[in-house]
């Protein structure tokens, strides 16, 4: 055989065989869903890339009356690591009041009965690997908004990577 076509085959089989686990550039992780007083959360889609997360929810009213709310935040919570992603950089706070400015506060939603909003948001980090961490916990600061009254609770749901993914410093 020519060294062109050795050159070739070796292309070829490069081209076939798949890679390590480690060369996957992105994971879909997966939670189950979660119900606090009438209001259900689920994730529709969780991708979690090196340097990005992306995040598709989606609120459920399941109470029998409609529910008026606002989504004032949206967090993304390392387990194994100190970090919290709350938008484009990450943040080291201890305090809600800190995460919660009212000028983050968005527009109030008005679910019938059975009726589901969508959620989503990407979060970024520079310099630190998102797909080394096997879970996550994705927290959503829902205000319940009625009889005047305001009402905030967070739905959290842990995220969790597929077996096959590589976690730690195996990536």
């Amino acid at each position: 055989m020519s060294p062109r076509m050795w050159l070739g085959l070796g292309l070829t089989l490069t081209l076939l065989t798949p890679g390590c686990a480690a060369m996957v550039r992105r994971w879909e992780f997966t939670a189950a869903p979660v119900a606090d007083a009438g209001l259900g959360l689920s994730v529709v889609k969780a991708t979690v890339a090196q340097d990005a997360a992306r995040i598709e929810l989606i609120l459920h009213n399941q109470d029998a009356a409609p529910t008026t709310l606002r989504v004032d935040a949206v967090e993304l919570r390392a387990d194994d690591a100190p970090i919290l992603l709350t938008g484009d950089e990450p943040l080291r706070l201890d305090s809600i009041s800190d995460r919660l400015s009212p000028r983050a506060r968005s527009t109030p939603i008005v679910l019938s009965p059975g009726q589901k909003a969508p959620i989503s948001k990407v979060f970024h980090v520079v310099g630190h690997d998102l797909r080394r961490h096997p879970n996550y916990t994705v927290a959503v600061y829902v205000v319940t908004l009625a009889e005047g009254k305001e009402v905030g609770r967070w739905l959290t749901l842990r995220l969790s990577a597929p077996p096959e993914a590589p976690i730690g410093e195996h990536i």
